[in-house]
């Protein structure tokens, strides 16, 4: 396909140009839709388009006066936020009004709570007109949630959206199984059963007896216990093999969730990333305003999807799975091949990787036959024998793209694990040296998130130990070579685990390692139905019940991310500046706001949502 080939209308203009009397499924994003595939609503559309649908794309709508001016979709409304949570895009860590959005060309164009925003919308204009609802924000909420934005625990986005399916998960499986039976005419109403979907219904009839029933929404609403204990079955039934259905009481209604989709076969995943995105935003659509989101990934390529990594804080295995899915070699040089033939493309793949760029081209055998385990992880709290990690098909496969004619730089510019590295025993040495001298571009991105064992057992990430040898390694590497290079290391404060102490044990291995260059350094935000999230609202883990410490106030919060970006300050004595955190006087502990200090009621700002 050529750029000027747009066959997915965006606009009322682009939407008369087609011809069409009503389109088959209108999707609603609060992204500019860019037709990239790091961009889930352009996955979708174009599976949708691949198995035959007429697909119109609607952004960032304003009202419902916005979505009335077209006409009702044959067979559904597909709704999504976009690639981010609408909360997590409009609000910072700490509570304040973000002043940009990388996917859009200026902030908070989507409302909070988009799916609901959006869905309510379709409803008063479209009464009937089934609605799909979708994506990270709808997918992590499923299930009565604890939100931190407004500190309670929240009804399943499927009651306050009134959404009549929620596809959780990644969806082209599902998608193509509903697809199937709608042209087949059956009711949209009457297809409740397709693995990765979730449903309410006031009928238990619609519930099948093997599905088991969870804490109620009124029990984990007034009970930690019952919240933790609902949290469990929820994480085990998409996380592991087992694959039980389950459903959960709210009033006179239940939440029922459907076994999760199995993840793509190497054959269909390469097909979904072959479908023909012009990897650029419909010229309708465009702005004088580049879209950030955009320049970052117009010339990477996404190797595989899914992680065993399952730290407590991320969504990742919650939303794509456990299992890692891996493109071939020769899906990804076709694609790269069409990329160098762009206008745009200067010689040099920005990133060639995945959600962590060395779990491409292995995989845990025994998952794959009986699936993830329900009481091992694969990497903490060390690397898992069975996993057999083996870099040797992603050398493969850094090397066939640097063949490429058009190719002048292949770079690596997702996070790094370095545990994988060192268990690697066979390609592990040779895969970090051409790391180091050949696919780094000035920086390496590690992601070792903290230095103290007691908040990174709390994250369910390795001790410090192995990013330790890789910094040593990585720059003895460069050292040999005169080549200067950098680690850029991603690192968080507020999460569980972290008080005074670990938050200064955090500063002080940041001026051990990082004595020149600033760091980058996030706050931990609550986001819904992740381990960390449950440990930040209930205080305990929920699978141990072991008491984790947790730090909810913002003054607090604040003053971690202060102390380990080294703030200086003026030292009135002296002269001179001193890094924040470097003595610990009981005055400055007070006026840091430390977990001593007298604790006050967290205000949140009355337009949350």
């Amino acid at each position: 396909m050529t750029k000027s080939e747009w066959t997915i209308p965006v606009d009322l203009d682009s939407f008369h140009q087609t011809g069409w009397s009503q389109p088959d499924v209108t999707l609603i994003t609060g992204d500019i839709y860019v037709d990239h595939p790091s961009f889930g609503v352009a996955i979708v559309a174009r599976v949708l388009e691949d198995l035959g649908l007429k697909v119109l794309v609607l952004s960032q709508p304003e009202s419902e006066k916005d979505i009335s001016l077209y006409p009702s979709p044959k067979y559904f409304f597909g709704i999504t936020s976009g690639n981010l949570d609408s909360m997590v895009s409009n609000y910072t860590a700490s509570g304040k009004l973000r002043k940009s959005d990388a996917y859009a060309y200026e902030a908070r164009k989507r409302p909070n709570r988009a799916v609901i925003v959006y869905s309510n919308w379709v409803k008063a204009q479209f009464k009937e007109t089934p609605i799909v609802i979708g994506g990270l924000e709808a997918s992590l909420r499923r299930f009565g949630h604890y939100d931190w934005w407004q500190n309670k625990v929240r009804h399943s986005i499927l009651l306050d959206s009134k959404a009549d399916l929620l596809i959780f998960g990644m969806s082209e499986l599902t998608l193509k199984s509903l697809v199937s039976l709608l042209k087949r005419g059956v009711p949209f109403n009457n297809i409740k059963y397709l693995d990765g979907t979730a449903f309410y219904t006031t009928n238990t009839s619609q519930i099948p007896e093997v599905y088991i029933k969870m804490d109620s929404f009124d029990e984990i609403a007034s009970d930690i216990k019952a919240y933790n204990h609902a949290y469990r079955l929820f994480y085990s039934t998409n996380t592991t093999a087992n694959r039980n259905g389950i459903y959960q009481p709210d009033g006179n209604k239940y939440v029922v969730q459907n076994p999760p989709s199995r993840p793509l076969k190497q054959s269909e995943m390469d097909h979904v990333y072959s479908l023909p995105y012009n990897k650029e935003i419909h010229p309708n659509l465009r702005h004088s305003t580049t879209l950030s989101a955009l320049e970052a990934v117009r010339a990477t390529v996404v190797t595989h999807r899914g992680c065993y990594g399952e730290c407590n804080f991320c969504a990742i295995a919650i939303h794509q799975g456990r299992t890692v899915q891996s493109r071939s070699i020769s899906s990804i040089v076709d694609e790269v091949t069409l990329l160098t033939q762009r206008d745009s493309f200067n010689g040099t793949i920005t990133d060639l990787g995945g959600p962590t760029a060395n779990m491409y081209g292995f995989e845990c055998q025994r998952k794959l036959r009986m699936g993830p385990c329900e009481h091992k992880r694969c990497l903490f709290p060390e690397v898992c024998d069975a996993l057999n990690a083996n870099h040797g098909n992603y050398l493969e496969l850094l090397e066939a793209v640097s063949q490429i004619d058009g190719v002048k730089h292949v770079f690596i510019s997702s996070g790094i694990r370095p545990d994988l590295i060192y268990s690697d025993h066979k390609n592990g040495s040779e895969f970090l040296k051409q790391l180091t001298l050949k696919y780094t571009s000035g920086y390496l991105k590690l992601a070792p998130e903290h230095f103290s064992t007691n908040v990174l057992n709390v994250m369910g990430k390795n001790n410090k130990s192995t990013f330790e040898k890789l910094y040593n390694d990585f720059y003895q590497l460069c050292k040999q070579k005169s080549i200067k290079q950098f680690i850029i290391a991603y690192l968080m404060v507020g999460h569980p685990g972290e008080g005074l102490d670990e938050n200064i044990e955090l500063a002080e291995n940041i001026r051990r390692y990082f004595k020149e260059r600033e760091q980058p350094i996030q706050i931990f935000t609550p986001t819904p139905s992740t381990v960390s999230t449950t440990i930040f609202y209930s205080g305990y883990d929920p699978f141990t019940g072991k008491r984790i410490k947790v730090e909810k106030k913002d003054k607090d919060r604040n003053a971690f991310k202060k102390r380990a970006l080294l703030k200086l300050r003026e030292d009135g004595n002296s002269g001179k500046n001193e890094g924040v955190g470097q003595r610990k006087t009981s005055k400055r502990i007070q006026a840091e706001g430390s977990g001593h200090t007298r604790r006050t009621k967290r205000r949140r700002s009355s337009d949350k949502g």
